[in-house]
């Protein structure tokens, strides 16, 4: 089982505490996507031997328009990255990011409104391009607004449903605080409708995918 998290320099968990706290929970791998503005200086990971479980290094690219999110996707590329995604929640973002054929396309539906529908459901999926189910928004809300992002969530669901998109699972851990064993996270998603079999491919099928071309530059920390 993977997740996909955020871990320091971005955030106050290092990528080995990520990791040790990931194994003890019971996963196999994680992701490390790190938020990427193209501006910027590319980001690097400080993963160290012992901590049990693969770490693939990847990073998640944050642009305020079209051309600059292409200039980050190109960056990544050529930075080696293993998992390209790409931080969605605008419509024209959206589908920027999955005629770039990245990866994965994050959180689609961040933004306002109806920002990823059937035609960009249907263009994922022909591309190959993986949509992020993040359980964050459920996981660290409450009330009104934990209903919300359920429903959310579930429409994202049908659409991926629909058109046979890839997707994947998260918790969208930033601290290893916010990891959670694969069992509640196979709970709350369950809460939106996501099946023992579509759970499995999520977390497992799909990220071994995402990150296969690039298993040579893995780094596997022994324990």
């Amino acid at each position: 089982m993977h997740d996909f998290v955020h871990a320091a320099p971005e955030t106050a968990t290092t990528p080995a505490r990520m990791a040790q706290t990931a194994a003890h929970a019971g996963y196999d791998a994680v992701v490390l996507r790190n938020h990427f503005n193209p501006d910027d200086a590319y980001p690097s990971y400080d993963i160290p031997d012992g901590t049990g479980i693969p770490m693939h290094e990847g990073v998640e690219v944050r642009a305020d328009g079209v051309e600059p999110l292409h200039e980050g996707v190109r960056r990544a590329e050529r930075g080696g990255a293993e998992v390209v995604a790409v931080h969605g929640g605008e419509e024209a973002l959206n589908r920027a990011a999955i005629q770039a054929d990245v990866d994965l396309l994050a959180h689609p539906n961040r933004g306002r409104g109806r920002s990823f529908d059937h035609v960009l459901a249907r263009e994922a999926a022909e591309s190959g391009v993986a949509v992020e189910l993040s359980l964050a928004s459920v996981l660290r809300s409450t009330g009104g607004e934990r209903v919300e992002a359920v429903r959310d969530l579930h429409t994202t669901l049908k659409l991926v449903r629909k058109y046979g998109t890839p997707f994947v699972v998260s918790a969208d851990a930033r601290t290893h605080l916010e990891l959670r064993a694969p069992r509640e996270l196979r709970a709350v998603a369950y809460l939106i409708g996501i099946d023992e079999e579509e759970f499995d491919r999520a977390t497992d099928e799909t990220p071994r995918r995402l990150v296969e071309n690039d298993d040579a530059d893995v780094e596997v920390l022994d324990g």
